[in-house]
């Protein structure tokens, strides 16, 4: 009756090569490799069962938390990737709108300068020009809203500019 060994062969890397072997335990001592022939059936054969099947149990574990991280990370990716996606749509509405603005606001100051042209302002007062206009309107404005005593001709003359502009094409 011969005996079964358990070859259990580690290289430099820590990994085993395995095998099962009938008749006496043969010794290798290389520098690269350490082969412990371990009788089957036996309390150390038992035990290093144990201790390797505790270790694939753990590096199971790890595998599979990592692999839980990585399905999070990519559906962290994947929710990052939509919102950035939408952001930039957003910004292209968002400058579309601004655009349309802008247009509406040059047209609305070139009518502005219009209707004010043929208005004689009292007291030697500037025309309104391109580089003016708005500083022109804010005066206006702010004038009205701080002044206790407002000159009504000059409001008067605003007015009647006001009701020559033509919006119709703004």
């Amino acid at each position: 009756m011969s005996i079964l060994f358990f070859n259990v062969k580690r290289d430099r890397t820590g990994a085993m090569d395995q095998k099962c072997m009938k008749g006496r335990p043969s010794i290798s001592c290389d520098n690269s490799n350490t082969v412990h022939d371990i009788p089957i059936f036996t309390e150390e054969f038992l035990n290093f069962n144990k201790a390797r099947d505790s270790e694939l149990r753990e590096l199971r574990k790890k595998v599979t938390d990592q692999e839980q991280e990585v399905c999070v990370l990519d559906k962290h990716i994947e929710n990052m990737e939509n919102v950035s996606t939408k952001l930039v749509a957003i910004n292209e509405q968002l400058k579309a709108g601004c655009s349309k603005y802008e247009n509406y606001l040059i047209k609305l100051r070139s009518r502005l300068l219009d209707a004010f042209s043929n208005t004689a302002f009292p007291d030697n007062t500037v025309l309104p020009t391109h580089e003016n206009i708005d500083t022109y309107i804010v005066n206006y404005f702010t004038h009205q809203e701080t002044s206790t005593v407002t000159d009504p001709s000059w409001i008067k003359y605003f007015k009647k500019g006001l009701t020559n502009l033509d919006t119709s094409q703004c």
